[in-house]
């Protein structure tokens, strides 16, 4: 537990500014690299994300335990396990709503983290993490920067491509479900 509490706290005292996720946009201003959207408890002044609030920074991950069997031939095993994301993001608004989430075990329905990048002085998604059935896990605040986890029943992640006019290429991802341990790909 030390040891958690010992990430979080490193965490939330990394510089402000993390120069790496976000870029310079023409007027000044900065896209963030990642936004997050949540059953109505977000929002922002980005045109086309105003449903969305900023993240300084995104962890996601999975993991499969494999073996060698007797043979020397790589297996893997049924356990899969989905880590849970953790997203560090400046408090705002949500702050409460997110702690009220955890405290009560209220599930949200989906929560979405989008990576956006500036094209032509528009925000694009370059990538979709949607996320079904989730739990808030944990939850810190340090100043004014919050850092929480979450669980979830399944995943789709999502790659979309651009050619360097911003014209959609095309896209490709997978999902996976944990309750029914079945992966897709998608289009």
């Amino acid at each position: 537990m030390s040891e958690i509490m010992s990430f979080n706290h490193r965490v939330l005292h990394e510089e402000e500014h993390d120069y790496k996720n976000e870029r310079r946009v023409g007027g000044g201003g900065k896209t963030p690299k990642y936004v997050i959207k949540c059953d109505k408890i977000f929002s922002s002044s980005m045109k086309k994300f105003e449903d969305c609030a900023p993240c300084d920074w995104v962890k996601v991950g999975g993991s499969r335990i494999t073996t060698f069997d007797s043979s020397g031939k790589l297996n893997g095993d049924t356990t899969i396990s989905g880590k849970d994301p953790v997203v560090c993001m400046k408090n705002g608004p949500w702050g409460p709503i997110l702690q009220e989430f955890m405290y009560s075990g209220k599930e949200l329905k989906e929560i979405n983290i989008y990576q956006v990048m500036d094209v032509h002085n528009e925000k694009i998604k370059m990538q979709e993490l949607n996320y079904s059935n989730c739990l808030i896990k944990t939850y810190d605040q340090e100043s004014d920067r919050i850092l929480f986890t979450f669980c979830f029943a399944s995943v789709e992640d999502l790659q979309i491509a651009y050619d360097h006019h911003g014209k959609k290429l095309g896209q490709h991802g997978m999902q996976f479900d944990f309750t029914t341990l079945k992966v897709k790909s998608t289009s």
